[in-house]
């Protein structure tokens, strides 16, 4: 039975009981549970879109694949990626920047009416939104993107973060999760209480999440001790998130709010241009970075143009080279616009330009050959070929994944293949 209790902070934890792990999962110490152990054989798999259980082939299936591929790969910085929610009286903008060591990556638009199976359980469930993601490794395992309900979901590495034990919920990987709920929330509760019903693969890959609805909904999700920790409403002032526990970050801001400089104004009455050359918050790190991230959220005048003025404020978090994107993202009016690695030029997606339908093929777009300005006529039909490339792009630049044997980058290549239209085509 799930519970809940509040934190500190007023923050709220859920968490399901807990049972003896089964020592079933993929880790360097266990590195034989890292390939398809499910047989041809049939199985019993639940499909939680509908709450119907039924038995299904499993040609492929996994438990313990390795949920995030950089696990093989230098750890990245603990100043990885920012992200914030701005509510202004034209509308709600959601800023992210994406920062990490290499910029491969594809745009996927995703359909609805989608019947989905996990890489690392026998899980399946169906779409019920269409979305747009971006994708380093591979289809269905997106870093972040918005669906059709106006829901975005971003992720940041957090090394704090601990996932529940294996229990009675069917498990998913930290990406496959994002996916999961871009197909299923229209608001940001959905996703909150799909907690009961799922739970991530616990593995070393350690991620939290900022998530965002078109009704003004925002949350920080984290997971620590093995629970899911969730900050919003009042319990979340500052609509941000870097890269520590949301209560470290808050704690920080907190004390800076409080500390007044020497012939000098409080934080709280900065301007964001004043906190950007304020010793105390300037640098790369985590918590300064939130701490500024709060002062652009709190505007002493509310900005003309919200993505312009969200682009601003990703330019003072960024991190040099290392930001790939800078992505905002429009909930109402489900756009998104983006920039690569710190240029000028914007790129732009509008939702509404998107043929979401089952019956017509996936589409795709590799970010590096992609030219500023309207993206939708530059789509194409995406293929095993394409998410082949998106594989071997993060797979070379990662050492210890340089000689992925032929067999595995087949089945990862394919797997998202096997997902299934619910729709019949037209006669």
């Amino acid at each position: 039975m799930a519970t809940a209790r509040h934190d500190r902070h007023g923050g709220y934890l859920r968490d399901a009981e807990a049972v003896p792990a089964k020592n079933n999962m993929c880790t360097s110490a266990n590195p034989n549970r890292c390939w398809p152990r499910w047989s041809s054989k049939r199985s019993l798999s639940r499909d939680l879109s509908t709450g119907e259980t039924r038995q299904r082939g499993l040609p492929f299936a996994v438990v313990g694949l390795w949920l995030f591929v950089i696990l093989w790969g230098p750890t990245p910085s603990a100043n990885a990626c920012s992200t914030f929610c701005l509510a202004s009286p034209q509308q709600t903008v959601f800023g992210k920047n994406y920062d990490w060591y290499f910029a491969d990556a594809h745009l996927i638009v995703n359909k609805r009416q989608m019947e989905r199976r996990s890489k690392v359980s026998p899980l399946t469930w169906t779409s019920t939104h269409g979305s747009v993601t971006f994708n380093q490794f591979g289809r269905n395992s997106p870093s972040g993107g918005i669906n059709e309900a106006g829901v975005v979901v971003e992720l940041m590495w957090h090394d704090s973060a601990r996932y529940s034990a294996d229990d009675d919920r069917l498990a998913i990987g930290n990406l496959e999760w994002i996916q999961y709920q871009l197909d299923t929330a229209s608001t940001v509760d959905e996703i909150i209480a799909s907690d009961a019903k799922i739970r991530i693969l616990h593995s070393d890959e350690p991620l939290h999440y900022l998530v965002a609805d078109a009704q003004g909904g925002v949350a920080s999700i984290e997971f620590l001790r093995g629970r899911m920790v969730v900050h919003q409403g009042e319990t979340m002032p500052v609509k941000a998130l870097t890269n520590d526990d949301y209560s470290r970050c808050l704690d920080f801001w907190q004390r800076q709010d409080r500390q007044r400089q020497v012939d000098g104004p409080a934080a709280s009455q900065m301007s964001p241009r004043e906190a950007v050359a304020a010793p105390h918050l300037s640098g790369h790190g985590s918590l300064q970075r939130f701490a500024r991230a709060a002062h652009w959220l709190h505007p002493q005048t509310p900005p003309e143009d919200a993505v312009v003025y969200a682009f601003e404020a990703l330019a003072d978090l960024a991190q040099g080279p290392s930001t790939r994107w800078s992505i905002v993202y429009e909930l109402e009016d489900r756009r998104l616009h983006f920039k690569i690695r710190r240029q000028p030029a914007v790129y732009r997606l509008s939702l509404d330009d998107l043929d979401f339908a089952c019956q017509r093929p996936v589409q795709s777009l590799d970010l590096l050959t992609a030219q500023p300005g309207d993206l939708a006529p530059q789509l194409s039909d995406y293929s095993i070929a394409t998410n082949r490339r998106i594989l071997t792009a993060a797979f070379r630049q990662i050492p210890e994944r340089q000689d992925t044997p032929e067999e595995e980058m087949a089945w990862r290549s394919q797997h998202p293949s096997g997902d299934r239209c619910l729709v019949a085509a037209p006669h």
